[in-house]
């Protein structure tokens, strides 16, 4: 006998047991996940400031795991070399999301650092400005950041004043971290002494 078959509207796919359990990578907070933490920009094109605050904005509103993804997002939004006054309240935020979290922090400033050499020329006065009210915060985020923008700012310069003294008071900073990485920080190598026998170029 030849089967009916049976219409495409009503057809049902079998209601999942109670007991069942969800594949790895589903369910609602996979949906979430997914969701917040890949951020498509169909704009085309590298996407503005506004599209990357207001990306941060959502992520942050999702869950505080994403704290890593709200920061890089609002680190690349960024313009260091363009916006001067909007750099350090800019910085402040970002520092504001790393609070309480030393390795983020740590991140986000070598992130800035990144940043900050990929500009040519000379070191924008907003650099040293932010460097010097950021540096008087006691904040461990506050600190780093200051160092990546004396570092940045003192190496352009081959470590003239007033930048080697930013970096001298970064020293004495309030938080011992930034204190140590303010020490590890070289600005000029002594050459190496002339082994006999060798030439030295």
């Amino acid at each position: 006998m030849k089967r009916s078959r049976v219409p495409e509207e009503t057809r049902t796919s079998p209601t999942p047991s109670p007991n069942a359990t969800s594949r790895p990578g589903s369910g609602p907070r996979a949906c979430c996940t997914t969701s917040c933490s890949t951020i498509r920009y169909r704009g085309g094109g590298r996407p503005t400031a506004d599209v990357l605050l207001r990306a941060a904005d959502t992520a942050a509103a999702g869950h505080e795991d994403f704290a890593r993804s709200v920061a890089e997002l609002r680190l690349y939004a960024l313009e260091p070399n363009k916006d001067a006054t909007a750099l350090p309240s800019g910085l402040r935020r970002l520092a504001a999301g790393c609070e309480g979290r030393p390795l983020l922090a740590r991140d986000i400033a070598e992130g800035l650092g990144s940043r900050l050499s990929a500009i040519s020329g000379p070191s924008p006065d907003a650099w040293w400005d932010t460097a010097r009210t950021l540096g008087a915060e006691p904040g461990l985020a506050q600190g780093l950041f200051a160092l990546r923008l004396t570092v940045s700012g003192g190496s352009r310069s081959r470590w003239t004043e007033p930048w080697r003294g930013r970096l001298r008071t970064l020293r004495r900073h309030a938080h011992p971290d930034v204190r140590a990485s303010a020490r590890e920080t070289v600005t000029a190598r002594e050459a190496q002494a002339s082994v006999p026998g060798t030439i030295q170029w």
